[in-house]
């Protein structure tokens, strides 16, 4: 799961960044050719710039939510027919709002049946978050995420860029122009996009 949220946030820090027109350009003209190094060095200076910036704490604050979801629709093999994995949102967060309000009350009523129902509700979270990470394939994801640190994760990775190269592009510049407006959940959407081009996982 670790590597799925760094993933996430780098690609955000990143897309963010180069969303201003002269970083655009120059993302443009630098990174013609992704096998590059000076594409990798350009990237990583600007998620840099970007972290040291006041700015990312408020994008990562109030996105995450919506560009997570987005995230998971643009991984879809078919983007127009939620999947069982997007399905699963919507009961996951009822359950997690019923959590927390338990919890809540707990301290608000100081009554301790509020105990046991949030103890109930956690179980009934729990179970709703292990379903949901399956039906997302979680681990099939991490399992790819991790092999982009071996010479075969890394080759592969070249090769979908290459084969990929203008949807990609046309999505990181939708997704620039998205966070840009703050419509994160157009932005996850464009990212899921790229990560399905990228690395050939889609649910």
């Amino acid at each position: 799961m670790k590597y799925l949220i760094g993933f996430i946030c780098f690609s955000l820090v990143i897309s963010a960044s180069i969303s201003q027109n002269s970083a655009s350009e120059e993302f443009e003209t630098v990174c013609a050719n992704p096998e590059d190094p000076k594409c990798a060095k350009f990237m990583i200076r600007a998620a840099i710039d970007f972290i040291s910036s006041k700015s990312s704490e408020n994008l990562l604050d109030s996105s995450s939510e919506d560009f997570l979801y987005g995230f998971y629709m643009g991984i879809q093999k078919n983007p127009l027919y939620p999947s069982f994995c997007v399905q699963s949102f919507t009961p996951l967060s009822v359950s997690y709002s019923a959590l927390i309000t338990g919890f809540e009350s707990i301290f608000t009523t100081m009554d301790l049946n509020y105990l046991f129902v949030s103890i109930t509700n956690f179980n009934d979270y729990s179970n709703k978050l292990v379903s949901s990470w399956d039906l997302c394939g979680g681990n099939n994801l991490v399992t790819i995420l991790e092999s982009l640190g071996t010479a075969n994760g890394i080759g592969n990775a070249i090769v979908n860029i290459g084969n990929n190269y203008s949807q990609i592009m046309t999505n990181l510049q939708l997704m620039s122009t998205s966070i840009e407006n703050k419509e994160y959940i157009n932005a996850g959407v464009a990212f899921g996009q790229i990560v399905s081009g990228l690395l050939e996982f889609s649910i």
